[in-house]
């Protein structure tokens, strides 16, 4: 079993209680199945080990390792030491897998042979959830370049699927660095594989943590962080230039169009590498500057100057042009020149209890906005934290009470716009970025923040702010909306300094009045993409609003208007729709099973053909012919008349007999005396279908097989093959063998079926009948048309006088395979049944078509034409060709030479151990043995 694992999932664990349960959660509610997960706990002080010990007994697949604490890369190396998947997938303990992610990767994998699967990455805060673009824009990609810069800003792990040949094949493991040790390790692979492709579902959900919710704030970024960093960016760049240099060898003119083309990608992908290492050296240090020590500024204003060399002037100009309040144009400003010149100036009055300071500056100072000061009235400083109180850009406000704090602040005030924080208005990372962009890149003189609340352990909408925030009341005819009074804090607000200078505007100690008039002078913008988090509730807004004032009493009404005309609205009503046609759906079977009686009979479904059963239904129907049946036949869809009666007969019948899917069994669960009898349309086990097939949705299929009480199939051999397809237990699947193969090996049958066929083509008889049998090509699970790369005049002509091909295709092939020219000796053969062609023939070749298990038994050679086979995307459960007999050919050159050899041959190597592997229950007695199978159930 071991051996047989699809993906082994690695998850690193260290002091992650609060979220372990629900990362272990969402992979144990992932739709595929077949993984183990390897998690590795890394010395952790909490309840972690008790978590991950209580998963491993009660889930065999969920293994865990304890060992003492040498950090997330020796955990993981740990972990891919001890795996056996055949593909590997990362997630962290405090991370998230959604359901489908598992199944959508290794689908995508299998149906392109592809070595790394790169799907959506989704971050998610107890605020808001976005999705990375960059993960978006490789997802849609059937294959994806190495050198595609896409990838450069998603080196993280976990929405990734990686082949864990490539990696053991290239010794590629975990390097003991702090700092984006995942990068070396993702691009290592991703230089070394050949084939990359997309997946267009969301793979992984990445926890961003609030400052409260993590570590301190006060933990400082430090110099061996820094330089863990850079080392690992480093590396990075040497294994793209020695990829690169690779590729570079393999060409033979470095001045022809394809190394020329190479050369500029070099010079392009190496710059843009080194664009990524400095817009994150901006992003994870200096933007918290204000964290760092060890003088680490230095080093990073070093590295930067170094690094801007190798990037490309333009890129490098775009890159300082989209991050204005880093002020790029010139040397880096230091903490305390920032202090001196910042671009924002946050207020805080004594109206923020003190209870809410501590927590207040953590969001301020964990800000990813660098170019800010606090100033503070001096009264709140009492309980500071040292950490806080040291800070250079921290400035003393003397005014006694909250009103003249903020006069006092616009008169001091360094930094272009002012935010005054009146109560608990916590920031996201991006709060203050966000909105400095707005208030600068268009013509106003205010931004509004939307607010959300801060529960327990949630962050909900607050009612007010919705309304205010609506998408109607953001466009610039609509902004000034009476519903703006709701709005009656100035905590959301980023105000310009000469605007308030400009206009002389005096706070009072009403800061809803303040917001009021705020709203009525001033130009404003409305922004809702980082949301302020405060302790506010709508109570909190509507305090001031008059008690008959018809705003107080129309904005649930409003914003429920409003939010009808959002498409989350419509596709929530979509959501529910569905669910309550399912319920109802669910309510009126259940009430069916309740007076409906259960008849002692047999149904035999089949959508196989119309009005008729065959070929397995049929030759189980007529060995019943003392039992009560009825019958649905009929090809999809099906109407709703013929739906009525379906499920009427479903409902009452005591033994259900179907030769193929039966959609309906996912929707009704059979009463406990209901049997199914799954008598499968095909022999032996070739392709690899339903669970198997990585094309399949498993949910679905689950849904639709789990009811089978048996399954009959063609030997013992393949009994594995079907259980694992249909996901039931091996005990229900009876090697009793295939009904329709009793009239192969019947002899009588075979001589009447002959002579009618030469009756009816009376100038085939005397000759040697070749049929050509293939079956249809699919490309990403949608059917495409077979070219067989067969030259039909030359091959014609090869024939001799006593020799003719008939082609019969698979019955969904709608095209001819001839393109409507007509031939001697090659006909088509569509209108003869398969089995009469089989029977009548002296040779057959084919492909990928199950039909050769039914030959087998007329002891006649197959040749297997496979022009396609190194393309071909289905998966078998044989080796192919090795387990097969007959030859193997997949040049058309060699078909007509291989034709005439097998003709002559006497001997067919390995056809005995063949029907005895795949046919070895079909002898003739296996209608015989179905009806008593069925007819036990029937007692």
């Amino acid at each position: 079993m071991i051996n047989n694992i699809k993906i082994s999932i690695i998850m690193p664990v260290y002091n992650v209680q609060d979220y372990l349960e629900e990362a272990l959660q969402s992979i144990q509610n992932q739709t595929f199945d077949d993984y183990e997960v390897l998690m590795v706990d890394d010395g952790s002080t909490d309840a972690s080990l008790e978590i991950m010990k209580k998963y491993s007994q009660l889930d065999t697949r969920f293994i865990s390792y304890s060992k003492e604490n040498k950090g997330v890369s020796q955990a993981r190396n740990y972990a891919l030491d001890r795996a056996h998947g055949e593909y590997v997938a990362f997630l962290d303990g405090d991370d998230l897998m959604p359901k489908r992610a598992l199944e959508a990767m290794y689908r995508t994998a299998k149906e392109h042979k592809a070595e790394i699967i790169i799907g959506k990455m989704q971050e998610f805060s107890l605020a808001k959830k976005s999705i990375y673009q960059h993960t978006k824009n490789l997802s849609v990609k059937k294959q994806i370049d190495k050198y595609d810069e896409d990838i450069l800003w998603t080196m993280m792990l976990g929405n990734k699927l990686y082949s864990r040949n490539l990696i053991e094949e290239n010794k590629i493991r975990f390097e003991s660095v702090k700092f984006s040790e995942d990068a070396i390790f993702t691009m290592s692979c991703i230089f070394k594989s050949k084939m990359i492709c997309g997946c267009s579902k969301i793979t992984n959900q990445y926890r961003k943590r609030f400052c409260w919710e993590g570590r301190s704030v006060t933990q400082m970024i430090s110099r061996e962080l820094f330089e863990d960093f850079l080392y690992s960016y480093e590396k990075v760049i040497t294994l793209a230039k020695d990829s690169l240099s690779r590729d570079m060898e393999e060409i033979a003119d470095f001045n022809s169009g394809l190394g020329l083309q190479l050369q500029y990608k070099k010079i392009s992908y190496v710059s843009a590498i080194y664009e990524k290492l400095v817009k994150s050296i901006l992003d994870q240090f200096y933007r918290q500057i204000w964290k760092e020590n060890e003088n680490v500024f230095k080093l990073i204003a070093e590295k930067i100057q170094e690094y801007k060399q190798y990037i490309i002037p333009e890129k490098w100009d775009n890159l300082v042009s989209g991050l204005p309040e880093l002020r790029l144009n010139r040397p880096l400003l230091k903490a305390e020149q920032l202090a001196k010149q910042p671009l924002i100036s946050i207020v805080i009055t004594e109206n923020l209890k003190f209870r809410e300071l501590d927590i207040m500056m953590d969001s301020i100072y964990n800000q990813l906005f660098p170019a800010f000061e606090v100033l503070i009235q001096k009264s709140r400083t009492k309980n500071l934290n040292i950490f806080y109180k040291e800070k250079c850009n921290l400035r003393l406000l003397e005014a006694k009470t909250a009103t003249e704090a903020k006069n006092e602040a616009v008169k001091k005030a360094r930094g272009t716009a002012i935010i005054f924080i009146d109560h608990l208005a916590l920031f996201e990372k991006n709060t203050l970025n966000k909105m400095y962009k707005a208030i600068m890149s268009s013509d106003i003189d205010m931004v509004v923040m939307k607010m959300k609340h801060l529960g327990e352990n949630e962050v909900i909408n607050i009612d007010t702010q919705e309304v205010v925030n609506v998408l109607r009341y953001r466009q610039p005819l609509k902004k000034k909306t009476t519903y703006n009074k709701l709005d009656n804090t100035i905590s959301n607000k980023l105000i310009k300094k000469n605007v308030l200078k400009s206009h002389n505007f005096l706070f009072t100690d009403k800061p809803w009045k303040d917001s009021k008039k705020l709203y009525r002078e001033f130009q404003f913008k409305k922004i809702i993409d980082n949301p302020i988090i405060t302790n506010l509730t709508d109570r909190d807004f509507l305090k001031h609003i008059f008690i008959f004032s018809p705003v107080r009493f129309s904005y649930k009404f409003k914003y429920s208007s409003e939010f009808k005309r959002t498409k989350l609205y419509q596709k929530q009503c979509l959501e529910n729709r569905i669910k309550m046609k399912q319920k109802r759906k669910k309510q009126f079977f259940a009430f069916l099973k309740a007076v409906l009686p259960v008849f002692n009979r047999v149904f035999f479904y089949s959508i196989r053909n119309d009005g008729a059963l065959l070929e397995n239904s049929a030759a189980v129907y007529h060995a019943l012919p003392d039992v009560k049946k009825v019958i649905f036949a009929s090809r999809l869809p099906h109407t709703k008349k013929e739906k009525i009666g379906m499920y009427f007969k479903l409902l009452t019948s005591r033994v259900i007999v179907t030769d193929d899917y039966c959609k309906y069994l996912r929707e009704v669960e059979l009463r406990p005396k209901q049997k199914v009898v799954q008598i499968w349309h095909a022999c032996g086990a070739f392709k690899k279908f339903s669970l198997d097939y990585p094309s399949s949705d498993r949910f679905t299929e689950k849904l639709t097989h789990y009811q089978y009480d048996t399954v009959i199939v063609s030997s013992e051999n393949v009994k594995k093959y079907y259980a694992g397809a249909f996901g039931i237990p091996i005990d229900r699947i009876k090697a009793l063998g295939v009904p329709r193969t009793d009239n192969l090996l019947d002899q009588i049958n075979n001589k009447n079926d002959k002579e009618q066929f030469f009756r009816k083509f009376s100038e085939l008889k005397g000759k040697k009948i070749i049929i050509f049998c293939p079956t249809f090509r699919e490309v990403n699970n949608k059917q495409v048309k077979y070219k067989t790369g067969i030259n039909w005049r030359e091959l014609n002509n090869s024939l001799q006088d006593d020799e003719v091909l008939l082609i019969k295709k698979h019955p969904i092939m709608k095209y001819d395979l001839l393109e409507g020219k007509k031939y001697s000796k090659i006909k088509n053969m569509n209108e003869v049944s398969t089995y009469t062609l089989m029977n009548v023939s002296k040779l057959m070749i084919t492909d990928y078509s199950s039909v050769i298990f039914e030959y087998a038994l007329y002891n006649k050679p197959v040749i297997f034409y496979c022009p396609d086979f190194y393309d071909y995307e289905r998966d078998f459960y044989l080796k192919f060709p090795q387990e097969l007999f007959g030859n193997f050919v997949t040049d058309p050159s060699l078909l007509t030479e291989t034709i005439h050899q097998a003709l002559k041959g006497n001997q067919i190597p390995g056809i005995e151990e063949f029907k005895e592997k795949m046919m070895g229950s079909c002898d003739g007695h296996s209608a015989e043995r179905v009806a008593g199978l069925i007819k036990s159930y029937l007692k």
